[in-house]
């Protein structure tokens, strides 16, 4: 029973790292930013130069919500 146990882990272990799920999310929000992109543009109107102030805008947000 311990070596069936001992595979299992081994063969899954690549897969258990910070760096997968790293890259999962990255890749998770670039296709997420598209979609959101697109929406914002058809239901609101804005164009790039506005969506793009609004982006430095939330980013700025983020960032003193960590600071506090």
């Amino acid at each position: 029973m311990e070596g069936s146990q001992q595979r299992n882990r081994l063969r899954l272990r690549p897969f258990d790292s910070k760096w997968v799920s790293t890259v999962a999310s990255i890749w998770i929000q670039c296709t997420s930013g598209s979609l959101y992109s697109q929406t914002l543009k058809t239901t609101q109107g804005y164009d790039q130069s506005t969506l793009d102030t609004v982006s430095v805008f939330k980013d700025f947000g983020a960032d003193c919500g960590v600071l506090s």
